[in-house]
Parts: structure tokens; sequence; C-alpha cells
């Protein structure tokens, strides 16, 4: 009896043996290239890749090096990776030799991962697409478009415009001197001292925007609005939760709120001049800032001006009540 149970409990340590190594794909083999290519100062650099996450960052005088890693070490067979080095831009190409999205034992290269360490000069104009993994930006000065169906997006200390769009993560964006346009399906967007403006979408999350110096334009489906020291027009909308907006100090220029996922909260500066236009149909319309009251006011609406009047301010709720505070 003794026996048999050694010969069982063997068969299970190999049978465990056999799943890690298939998990870990052999992880004691690894590919690796590095290379490094001619790029100035104020060029471009171009990724388009049908697989793996992405760090880029500037710092290097001049040239771009790249250091691509996998733990599949038959990653050079089942991917082609071509690069393109001309005055002025740089471009890399990785793309599956087999088509379709087969698992490697079953003959297809959909189950590998791969790993890109991209440092290019500071001012670089930068391009990426990645289908399978993260991308993460840093310390660039130039137009900067980010494209990835595969995961998270993250962005700190750039100077130019941004264009980041994913459809499987989250987005979080800091140090942004320039325009934001973030969009996702697939989870929150945060973004944090942007001195121009913000297009933000998303149907997978909330929004939360800290010291945008421009306007902004914020909608999602699967959660609420936040915007702190917003310096710009604001136009909010919800279906998935409250929107609460707090206009910086001397901003007069108004915006459109509104949500069918809860109540709508908004500080104004008290000294400036706006039109206010407010209602809602899931609870009352309060105000504690002095509002001179135009036409006729019930418990769920309200319309009047603030110091004159100036531009609208437009607040809708049908989640919750609307509240106009002074901040």
């Amino acid at each position: 009896m003794q026996s048999l149970k050694n010969a069982a409990s063997m068969r299970a340590l190999v049978v465990a043996a056999a799943c890690l190594a298939l998990a870990t794909g052999g992880a004691a083999a690894e590919y690796r290239l590095e290379k490094t290519l001619a790029l100035d100062p104020g060029g471009r650099f171009e990724l388009d890749v049908d697989l793996g996450a992405v760090v880029i960052r500037g710092g290097s005088a001049s040239g771009v090096r790249v250091v691509l890693t996998s733990p599949h070490d038959d990653f050079a067979s089942e991917v082609d990776v071509a690069f393109d080095e001309q005055p002025g831009r740089v471009r890399i190409e990785a793309k599956r030799k087999r088509s379709g999205w087969l698992p490697g034992w079953l003959g297809g290269s959909g189950g590998m991962r791969a790993h890109w360490e991209i440092e290019v000069p500071e001012r670089t104009d930068a391009e990426i697409d990645t289908s399978g993994g993260a991308i993460r930006a840093s310390g660039l000065h130039g137009a900067l478009g980010l494209d990835t169906s595969g995961g998270v997006i993250e962005v700190d200390d750039v100077v130019g415009n941004v264009d980041a769009d994913t459809s499987g993560g989250g987005i979080r964006v800091a140090k942004v001197d320039g325009t934001a346009k973030l969009d996702t399906s697939g989870g929150s967007i945060e973004a944090t001292d942007v001195t121009g403006g913000v297009d933000a979408d998303t149907s997978g999350g909330g929004i939360r925007l800290t010291r945008v110096g421009g306007d902004v334009r914020a909608d999602t489906s699967g959660g609420g609005i936040e915007i702190e020291e917003a310096g710009g027009r604001v136009q909010a909308d919800s279906s998935g939760g409250p929107v609460a907006v707090r206009f910086a100090a001397g901003n007069a220029r108004g915006g459109d709120l509104s949500t069918s996922g809860g109540g709508v909260r908004v500080w104004i500066d008290p000294a400036v001049g706006l039109d206010i236009d407010a209602e809602s149909s899931g609870g009352s319309v309060k105000a504690e800032v002095p509002v001179t009251v135009r036409g006729t006011m019930s418990r769920g609406r309200l319309q009047g001006t603030v110091n004159g009047g100036g531009a609208s301010l437009r607040l809708r709720s049908s989640g919750g009540g609307v509240s106009i505070l002074p901040r």
C-alpha cells in the first residue's frame, strides 16, 4: 500500500512540474535583442507592434536605444521585427509570422509575450501602437500618440499634446504641458496638471481631473466625474455616477454638467458673472451663492444670474439633486 502511495505522489509531482513548465514557457530561456539607431533631437519615432508592453522615455542626447525581451526563446521564429532608419525618422515594426490568435501549443503565436524598453532624444515626436500590452511614456518634448488594445496607458512629464487610446485598461496622465485627448472603453481616466484642454471619454470607469488649465470635455457611462481646479469651460456628462466640478478662482467660462446616475455639485467663484440654468428631476436645486432669480423658481428648477450674468452654466440631473456652492 505504501508503495502505491509513493507512486501516486511521484506521478503528482511529475504532472505538477510539467504544468509549471508549460505555464512559465521555459522561463530559463529568454529572447533578447538590443539595437541602437540614429535619430537627432527634433525627429520622429514610430513603433507598430502586434504584441508587447512598451516603456518609452526621453533622455538620450541623440539616437534611439531599443531593448526587446521575451520569455519565449522561439520569439524570432514567430515574429518579424523590422527596423527602418531614415534621416529625422525611425520606425520599428514587429508582426506575427502566422495569422490568427492560436496559442503556441496549437501552432500559433497568440500566447507570446514581449517587453519593449525604448530611450529616445528628449525632443522627439512619438507614435506608439501595440496590440498586446501596457504603454508608459515619460520625459518627452513632442507630440505623443499612444494606442493599445491590451493594457493601461501612463504618461508623465511631457511637453506637447498627448493622444492616448486603449480598449483594455485605464489611463493616467500627469504633468502635461499641452492638451490631452484620452479615450478608453476599459477603465478609468485620471489626469493631473495639464496646462491645456482635456478631452476624456470612457465607458468603463470614472473620470478624475485635477488642475486643468484649458477647456474640459468629460464623458462616461461607467462611473462618476470629479474635476478639481478647472481653468476653462467644462462640459461633463455621466450616466454612471455623480458629477462634481470645482472651478478655479476667476474662472467665468461656465459649462454644461449633466448626469442620470447621481447628483450634480458645482463650486464657483462668487466674484464672477454667470448665467445659471439648473434643473433636477431627481431632487432639489440649492444655491449657496447669491443668485438673482429670473422667471419662476421651484424646488427642482432655478434660473438666474450671478453678478449680473455672463457665460452660461447649465446643470442637469435626473438621478439626484443639484448644488451650487462657493469655492
